[in-house]
């Protein structure tokens, strides 16, 4: 049997499922911080990244690379435009293209 292939499945479903409660954004998305969402979830939330990614090479792609990069490698080695193109990818289009418009116009 090939349960790789069943794993592989399974977490991408699980994935599916855990990034609209526990997750926000557009194209890309950033952990949803409320009140109402205990912290230590997003600590299971983290092994099961791991766990998904050293059993059967899957990751949630769909998590921003900002916000990934900033987890891993720590806030020092992201710079400002990483941290404003996190955002655009993380805004919904319409708004993604109106503060593109707006930051033309802030650098000329």
């Amino acid at each position: 049997m090939d349960l790789i292939r069943v794993k592989q499945e399974a977490f991408t479903l699980f994935w599916e499922k855990v990034m609209p409660v526990y997750f926000e954004g557009t194209t890309t998305y950033v952990p949803h911080i409320s009140l109402a969402v205990d912290e230590s979830i997003y600590n299971v939330l983290g092994r099961i990244i791991s766990h998904g990614y050293v059993m059967v090479r899957v990751f949630p792609t769909l998590i921003g690379t900002t916000f990934f990069t900033a987890l891993v490698a720590g806030t020092e080695n992201v710079t400002g435009n990483n941290f404003l193109e996190g955002f655009l990818d993380y805004v919904s289009s319409y708004d993604n293209v109106r503060l593109q418009n707006i930051l033309g116009e802030c650098s000329t």
